[in-house]
């Protein structure tokens, strides 16, 4: 089992770091049975990633999203998040 902790900041630019959204992609592109993920805010420019959980489904990996005060996430991020849980049976969303 992996486990990477990336973090994101203006303090970390420039850095020598991975941008995160590179890392996020190619942890999911690695994962082979299951991604966990927290999320404390998820903007609306998200497409690329709903696009990327797409493709980690598709193959049949499940995900267990816990996403903080759900309720208050754009309308958009909400509709997408319900809209993968109607299609996937193994997309757990808290």
């Amino acid at each position: 089992m992996t486990v990477e902790v990336i973090v994101s900041g203006l303090a970390w630019m420039g850095s020598g770091r991975r941008s995160i959204e590179s890392t996020i992609n190619e942890l999911l592109d690695q994962a082979r049975r299951e991604v966990l993920i927290t999320a404390y805010s998820i903007g609306n420019t998200s497409d690329r990633i709903f696009g990327t959980w797409n493709k980690v489904l598709d193959r049949g990996v499940s995900i267990q999203m816990i996403v903080n005060r759900l309720h208050t996430q754009p309308e958009n991020v909400i509709q997408e998040l319900q809209r993968l849980q109607s299609i996937y049976p193994f997309f757990e969303l808290y």
